[in-house]
């Protein structure tokens, strides 16, 4: 099965995503271990716990590799992104360096350039992150 993470147009050490598919709900999953060598991530964790903005900039990077799906089963250019509201977040358990992420992107709304997104980040079997956010798609 085609890795979606080459969707999204981030390269190291901002490419955190280590494989993104399509699931059979039209959902994705996708899934990141979480080095202890990243130099971005060793200029923003303290004590090895990841922030806040950590995880959702993982989230936004699988709802980005939602968006190039649908993209490409459109015939039309992979859209760049951008994160331009979150209508609830929350973050119910720390996650640390040495993690392995599971994230579940579905999407709510599809609306002319407008992605609507259910997030969902698990930790060892526990909810991580879970939340709404809407992206904006440029062509």
């Amino acid at each position: 099965m085609e890795n979606l993470a080459y969707f999204i147009p981030h390269r190291p050490p901002m490419h955190w995503l280590d494989q993104a598919e399509p699931q059979e709900d039209g959902s994705i999953a996708a899934r990141w271990t979480i080095p202890d060598d990243n130099p971005v991530l060793n200029t923003l964790v303290r004590a090895k716990r990841l922030p806040p903005a950590v995880l959702l900039e993982v989230l936004a990077q699988a709802a980005a590799c939602q968006a190039g799906l649908a993209a490409r089963q459109a015939h039309a250019p992979v859209p760049a992104g951008r994160l331009v509201a979150i209508d609830h977040l929350s973050f119910l358990e720390p996650v640390q360096t040495g993690d392995t992420l599971e994230l579940r992107i579905s999407v709510l709304r599809h609306w002319q350039t407008l992605l609507k997104c259910q997030l969902l980040a698990m930790v060892g079997g526990k909810i991580a992150a879970q939340g709404v956010a809407t992206f904006a798609l440029l062509v």
